[in-house]
Order: C-alpha cells, then structure tokens, then sequence
C-alpha cells in the first residue's frame, strides 16, 4: 500500500469535491459488527488498502463487496 503511494498528490493540483473519497463508518451494536462504506472516483486500491489496514489491526474481515461504473 506505502509502495504504491496512489494517495499521494502534489500541492499545485486542485481537487475536485466531488472526486474525494467519502467513508462511513456505523456500528451496529444489535448485531455486534460495523459497517464501513467507501465511495470513490480515482482511488481503485482504496477498499483493497482499507482491508489490509483493517486486517493489520486485527479485526475480522467477513464481507466485503465492490461495485463499479463506467466512465
């Protein structure tokens, strides 16, 4: 994830609102689990990254889904 380094952006560019990566994250006390939700245009890896980061701090990862759109 460090290696790949897709996060990264120089300070001349100018960021779009709506390109920015937007996460939630709810606990479902009830049901003893949470949910998190990525929605992003320009970062392909982020749910692959936010699972390995996730594992790394040792929870358990049981689902997870990715859904896409053309362009």
């Amino acid at each position: 994830m460090f290696a790949d380094r897709d996060y990264q952006r120089n300070g001349q560019e100018l960021v779009d609102e709506t390109m920015r990566p937007k996460v939630s994250a709810v606990n479902c006390y009830d049901k003893e689990y949470s949910v998190v939700k990525i929605l992003c245009k320009d970062r392909p890896k982020l749910l692959f990254d936010t699972i390995c980061t996730l594992m790394d701090m040792q929870y358990v990862v049981f689902h997870a889904n990715a859904d896409g759109e053309g362009p």
